[in-house]
């Protein structure tokens, strides 16, 4: 990817040249990441967009349609979920080659995508009539199947990382609430990790396995951003006014997620017992699924312009 070259391009010959060498290109399917120094999505009068081109400090994968809850490999891969029109499909980017593939290209919806430690393999929910399951998906072979015998609603899946044990929201039919279950590869055992009075969503293993963030929203519409150890005890409440799925440093020693507040959009890290939050990016536009880039610890996440997410990079 010529960075340079690109950035000496006026826009309007920076716009021609994207279209005719990548939309006009049916016979591949290519992406890459560009200095945001002209902005395609936002206004250059908005304060952000002012922001962004003074800082030099964002990239973004250029896709159509939305993408969403990036999710990145140990070699440095990257699986997340883009669609247009309502359905959603799963994708492979790979920066080595400066390609995108699509993993999945049915007419139902593949949402949360993680990878299988250790295996050329992703897991994501989706309904193929039957309700929402978890789904094992195998890049070697392209062999899909349901990752849990059992009958139960699943979604956002998180391995440990010897990968014996997966955690994930499960729909419980006592409480008639989603709560976050596990089930073990090697007994069997599938077990509800929580009771909770509300919902429960976005369960992520720490690194060592040990300890599971989780998001619990009451029915009043207020979260916590919870801890509690692979077998369900309450360890931690970390913080208030969390959203969606977040993501642990490499050694477990923080946290981040997204919060909300009198209209702007932050990503912050805090450490698990809950102190020392330090905010690591803001923005007008709503922003989403922080993850952490495994071989040059660079942040990952998505911000909302207009109906769509996109998928961009925070270089600094």
């Amino acid at each position: 990817m010529k960075h340079e070259t690109r950035r000496k391009e006026d826009f309007f010959t920076f716009v021609h040249r994207f279209y005719t060498e990548y939309i006009m290109n049916k016979g591949t399917r290519r992406a890459f990441f560009f200095i945001f120094g002209v902005t395609l999505l936002f206004s250059p009068a908005s304060l952000l967009s002012q922001q962004l081109l003074q800082a030099n400090r964002l990239q973004q994968l250029i896709l159509s349609g939305s993408q969403m809850f990036p999710s990145w490999s140990g070699d440095g891969r990257m699986v997340f979920q883009s669609g247009e029109k309502g359905r959603e499909n799963i994708f492979l980017y790979n920066p080595a080659k400066d390609t995108v593939v699509a993993l999945t290209t049915d007419s139902s919806d593949e949402q949360h995508p993680v990878w299988v430690p250790g295996k050329e393999a992703v897991v994501y929910d989706a309904d193929h009539g039957d309700g929402i399951r978890l789904y094992y998906l195998s890049l070697k072979t392209g062999k899909e199947h349901s990752l849990i015998p059992r009958k139960i609603a699943c979604r956002e899946a998180s391995f440990t990382p010897s990968r014996h044990l997966v955690v994930f929201s499960g729909f419980d039919d006592r409480s008639q609430k989603w709560q976050i279950f596990s089930y073990d590869f090697v007994y069997g055992n599938l077990n509800r990790l929580t009771n909770e009075k509300g919902n429960c969503s976005f369960p992520v293993f720490s690194p060592d396995g040990k300890k599971i963030a989780y998001v619990a929203r009451d029915d009043d519409g207020r979260t916590e951003l919870r801890i509690i150890n692979w077998y369900g005890e309450l360890l931690k409440t970390v913080k208030e006014n969390v959203q969606g799925r977040v993501s642990w440093s490499s050694d477990g020693w923080r946290i981040l997620f997204v919060s909300a507040k009198d209209k702007m959009f932050s990503i912050s890290s805090i450490r698990n017992d809950g102190s020392h939050e330090k905010e690591i990016f803001a923005s007008s536009h709503p922003l989403c699924c922080p993850a952490i880039q495994p071989f040059n610890k660079k942040l990952t996440f998505s911000m909302k312009n207009k109906k769509n997410f996109h998928i961009f990079t925070f270089l600094k």
